[in-house]
C-alpha cells in the first residue's frame, strides 16, 4: 500500500511540474534560509554554555553610585583589585578570579630576530578553577605559579614554536624571560574570553608595586581595569552574594560603589546596566526565522488548496471505486512528505553551498555539522513543526470532497477554502511587510550615522602614534611637519582612537560634591592645536594658549558640566582632578568619542606632554598621499620590527564601529529579499492557477471588446487589495519593532510616515508585476480552443 502511495504522489509531482518546481523551490529556500539564520541565533545565544559549571559562574560589575547617563545607570564591567580578596571571606563563593585584559604584545623567541605579536591576558592561578577550558599539557597546579611563567594557546604555541614542544621553552616579555609552563586548546570561538597568551597576575602586581611605591594592588580601590569573576557554590544565591560583597565593602568606609552579579552567560547579549537591545535583536532574528518558515509552508498550502479543483474529479472517482477519507488523507500527506524530503535535500545543499557567503556577510564561522546530534534535534524540530503546518489542512481538504459535487463542479464554490486561502495571502505578506519596513529603517539609521554631526571633522584625518622613545621629541616632529603645505594642521594626544576612547577615572572632585557619590569621566591628554585641528567648537572659555601653565587648567565637555551641576560661570571654578588641584579654562561642545549607541558621557581635557604619542593630521584628499608620506619619514627614526609605521584614518575608526550593525543590516536586508521572493513565488503560482481556472472567463471578455489592461485590471485587484490589507495590518508591528531595534542606540533616525509609504509602493509594485505578467500571458494566448470546449 505504501508503495502505490508513493507512486501515486510520484506521478502526481510530475504531472503538475510547474507547481511543484514552485513548491520545491519555495520550500527548499526558505528551509535553507531559516536554517542558516537559525545557526547564527545559535551562536549568539550560546555563549559560555560549553563551561561544565557556566550556570555557576558570574562577572562582577560595579554600578556607581549618585551617577547617571541619558538617564540610565552608571554600571561598569570591571571592578577594583580589592573586590577580589573582599570575595574571598564569603564561603558561598567557591573560588574567584581576576582577568585583565592586556592587549596585542610582543613577545621574543630565544635566539629569533623577529618578535611575534599575541593578545594577553594577566590572570589569577585560579582561573582554571573557575573556567573549565581544556589544558592540553603542563601541571594545572602550579602554571602560573611563578610570577614569569606563560601560558599559551594551542594555535600561539604553534605560531612562536612550530612542531618543537613548548614547554620550558622561553620567551622575552618586556625584557623578562618567560618560561612556558602550560598549552591551552584554543578558545572557542563562543567563549567571552579570548586571546593568545595567559600571563600571572603575580607579574602584573609586582609592576604595580613599581609604579605604585608602598601601595599593594591588592588593597587598591581605584583602579577599574580588572574583570572579576565568582563561582558560586551551587545552593548559593547570587543576590545574596552581591549583599555580602557590598556589606564586606561598606565596612571598609566605602560607600561609593554597588556590586552587582551577573551570569557570565548573559553577558554576550546583555550589558552591564541591564540594556538587553542586543537580545532584541537575537529575538527579532528568531521570529525571522519562523516567518521564513511559515512564508514557505504557506506557499504549499495556498497552491494545494488552490489546485483542488483540478484534484476533486481525481478524489471523487476513488472514492466512488472504494477509498476511505483516511486512505486518501495518508495519500496526500505522504505527497507532501515527498515534496518536503526533496525541499530538505536541496536546503542542505544549498546551505553548503551558500555557507562561506554567509559566514563572509556574517562575520561568524558558522557550520552545519550533520554529526552533530544537537543539529539533528534542532533539524527534526523544524521538520516537524513545518511539514505539520503544511500538509494537515491541504490533506483534509482534498480527502473531505464529496463525489457527488465535485463530479458536477460544484468543488470551485468552496467559500471556506478560497477565505482561508486569502487570510494565507495576507498572513504571509503581513510578514513581508515587516521585514521589508525594518530593512528600511536599519539603511535609514546606518545613513544618520554616516551623515551625523558628531561634534567635529573626521575626514581627512589620520593619526600616527609614536613608540614611547619618540614622546619627548614630538613637538619637534610636530613643528617640522607643521611647516609641510600638504598638512593642514596638526595636533597632539594620548588618544590612539579618537572614535572609542576607553580611558576613565573617578578622580574628579569640585565643590558641593556628594561625598558618597562617585563621578565617572573619561580623560584625554591634548595640546593648544588639537581642538582647533579637529574643528571642535568651544562653547565658552578659551582653548589651550601652549604655555607651561596650561597644564594647571582644564577643559570640560558640556556633559561633564552638567552632570557635575556647576553653576555658571564655569570659567575659573577650581576642581581637583586625581591628587591635584585645576582651574576650569572653557568648555567644549559635546562630541562623540564612543559609538552613537552610547549617550555622550563626561569628558576631561588636560595637558600632559608625557603622555601624548599620538598626532592627529588634517589634510586634504589632493595632498593625502604626500602628507601621509611626510608623516611616515618623520617616523622613520623610530621604526622597528616591532612598531612599524601604521596611520588610521579617523572616518575609517568610525565605521568600523558599526561593522557588527552594518553586517545586521545585510543579514537583515538578504533575509527581507528572500521572503519577499518567496512570498512572490507562492503568489506566482496562485495568478497561474487563477489566469488558467479563469481562462473561459477571459476568452469570453475579449470576445465582448475587453482589451488587456482592463482584464489585468480584473484578475490582479483582489490579490492587490489582499497585500494592502496585509500592509496596514502590518504597520504598528513594523513601527514597534523597529522602535525597539532603534533603542539601540543613543542617537537614532525618525520614523516617519514616508517608509510605510515606500513599503506600500514596493510590494503593491512587486505584486502588480508577479500577477500582470502571468495574466498578460494567458490574455495574449489563443483562446479559441478553449472557448470551443464549451
Amino acid at each position: 500500500m505504501l508503495k502505490f502511495y508513493l507512486k501515486s504522489a510520484w506521478r502526481n509531482i510530475k504531472k503538475g511540474k510547474l507547481y511543484s518546481v514552485i513548491n520545491i523551490l519555495g520550500l527548499s529556500i526558505g528551509l535553507a534560509t531559516g536554517i542558516m539564520l537559525l545557526l547564527w541565533v545559535q551562536n549568539e545565544t550560546g555563549y559560555d554554555q560549553f563551561l561544565k559549571q557556566a550556570d555557576q559562574i558570574y562577572q562582577v560589575n560595579t554600578q556607581f553610585k549618585g551617577q547617571k547617563n541619558a538617564g540610565k545607570a552608571v554600571v561598569y564591567p570591571m571592578t577594583p583589585p580589592k573586590v577580589y580578596s573582599a570575595a574571598q571571606s564569603i564561603p558561598a563563593i567557591k573560588t574567584a578570579c581576576r582577568v585583565l585584559d592586556n592587549g596585542t604584545t610582543t613577545f621574543l623567541k630565544a635566539g629569533a630576530r623577529q618578535p611575534y605579536k599575541l593578545s594577553s591576558m594577566f590572570v589569577d592561578n585560579s582561573f582554571l578553577s573557575v573556567f573549565s577550558y581544556t589544558l592540553k599539557s603542563g601541571n594545572k597546579a602550579t602554571l602560573w605559579q611563578s610570577p614569569h611563567s606563560i601560558v599559551m594557546t594551542r594555535r600561539a604555541a604553534q605560531k612562536v614554536f612550530g612542531d618543537r614542544d613548548p614547554l620550558g621553552q622561553l620567551l622575552d616579555y618586556e625584557g623578562t624571560q618567560m618560561t612556558v609552563t602550560g598549552v591551552l586548546a584554543d578558545f572557542p570561538s563562543k567563549s567571552t574570553i579570548q586571546t593568545d597568551v595567559l600571563l600571572p597576575m603575580a607579574y602584573y602586581s609586582a609592576a604595580y608595586a613599581i609604579s605604585h611605591p608602598g601601595r599593594d594592588m591588592d588593597e587598591d580601590r581605584q583602579n577599574f581595569g580588572l574583570a572579576t569573576y565568582l563561582l558560586l557554590q551551587k545552593t548559593a544565591s547570587a543576590k545574596n552574594v552581591a549583599a555580602a560583597i557590598n556589606k564586606t565593602w561598606t565596612d571598609l568606609g566605602d560607600k561609593r560603589f554597588d556590586f552587582q552579579l551577573q551570569h557570565l552567560t548573559k553577558t554576550h547579549l546583555t550589558a552591564p546596566n541591564g540594556d538587553n537591545s542586543a537580545l532584541r535583536l537575537v529575538q527579532i532574528f528568531m521570529a525571522i526565522v519562523v516567518m521564513l518558515f511559515l512564508i514557505a509552508s504557506i506557499n504549499y498550502v495556498n497552491i494545494a488548496t488552490a489546485r483542488s479543483l483540478v484534484r476533486a474529479k481525481e478524489v471523487s472517482i476513488k472514492k466512488i471505486i472504494g477509498a476511505k477519507k483516511g486512505q486518501l488523507f495518508i495519500q496526500f500527506v505522504l505527497e507532501t512528505i515527498l515534496i518536503f524530503g526533496i525541499s530538505l535535500v536541496l536546503a542542505i545543499g544549498l546551505i553548503y553551498l551558500l555557507m562561506p557567503l554567509y559566514n563572509y556577510i556574517s562575520g561568524k564561522t558558522l557550520h552545519l555539522d550533520l554529526s552533530d546530534l544537537r543539529i539533528w534535534k534542532t533539524l527534526l524540530l523544524v521538520i516537524f513543526g513545518t511539514l505539520l503546518v503544511s500538509s494537515i489542512y491541504p490533506a483534509l481538504l482534498l480527502s473531505s470532497f464529496k463525489p457527488l459535487n465535485s463530479l458536477k463542479g460544484k468543488v470551485g464554490k468552496n467559500v471556506s477554502a478560497n477565505a482561508f486561502r486569502k487570510a494565507l495571502v495576507v498572513f504571509q505578506f503581513f510578514m513581508a511587510a515587516i521585514l521589508l519596513f525594518m530593512t528600511m529603517v536599519m539603511g535609514r539609521q546606518m545613513d544618520y550615522i554616516r551623515h551625523k554631526n558628531i561634534g567635529y571633522d573626521k575626514d581627512y584625518v589620520f593619526t600616527v602614534s609614536f613608540p614611547e622613545q619618540a614622546i619627548p621629541h614630538l613637538e619637534t616632529i610636530k613643528t617640522d611637519l607643521a611647516r609641510n603645505s600638504n598638512i593642514e594642521s596638526i595636533g597632539l594626544s594620548n588618544a590612539e582612537d579618537l572614535t572609542d576612547l576607553y580611558v576613565s577615572s573617578t578622580g574628579m572632585k569640585w565643590e558641593g560634591k556628594d561625598p558618597s557619590s562617585t563621578f565617572m569621566i573619561y580623560s584625554v591628554s591634548v595640546d593648544d592645536a588639537f581642538i582647533p585641528t579637529m574643528k571642535m567648537q568651544m562653547t565658552a572659555g578659551k582653548n589651550f594658549s601652549g604655555v607651561p601653565t596650561d597644564s594647571m587648567g582644564l577643559i570640560l565637555n558640556q556633559t561633564a558640566i552638567s552632570q557635575m551641576g556647576l553653576q555658571p560661570p564655569y570659567v575659573g571654578q577650581q576642581v581637583s582632578f586625581g591628587s591635584k588641584k585645576f582651574t576650569i579654562l572653557g568648555i567644549v561642545r559635546d562630541f562623540n568619542f564612543q559609538s552613537l549607541k552610547s549617550a555622550i558621557s563626561p569628558l576631561v581635557m588636560y595637558v600632559n606632554p608625557a603622555s601624548r604619542n599620538t598626532l592627529y593630521i588634517r589634510t586634504s584628499q589632493r595632498r593625502m598621499a604626500a602628507a601621509i608620506k611626510a608623516a611616515e619619514a618623520a617616523y622613520q627614526p623610530y621604526k622597528t620590527n616591532e612598531q612599524p609605521f601604521k596611520y588610521a584614518f579617523i572616518d575609517k575608526q568610525f565605521e568600523a564601529l558599526y561593522k557588527a550593525d552594518l553586517r545586521v543590516g545585510t543579514l537583515f536586508t538578504s533575509f527581507a529579499s528572500i521572503a519577499i521572493f518567496i512570498s512572490c513565488l507562492g503568489l506566482f503560482g496562485l495568478a497561474t492557477y487563477n489566469a488558467e481556472a479563469r481562462i473561459k472567463e477571459i476568452g469570453i471578455r475579449k470576445v465582448l471588446g475587453a482589451d488587456v489592461r482592463s482584464i489585468i485590471g480584473l484578475i490582479c485587484k483582489d490579490f492587490l487589495l489582499l497585500v494592502i490589507l496585509a500592509i496596514l495590518i502590518s504597520a504598528p508591528l513594523s513601527y514597534l519593532l523597529a522602535d525597539k531595534w532603534l533603542h539601540n542606540f543613543a542617537f537614532k533616525t525618525h520614523i516617519g510616515v514616508g517608509i510605510f509609504v515606500q513599503v506600500l509602493c514596493v510590494l503593491v509594485l512587486i505584486t502588480f508585476i508577479t500577477m500582470a505578467l502571468n495574466v498578460y500571458k494567458t490574455a495574449k494566448s489563443n483562446l479559441l480552443p478553449h472557448l470551443k470546449s464549451e
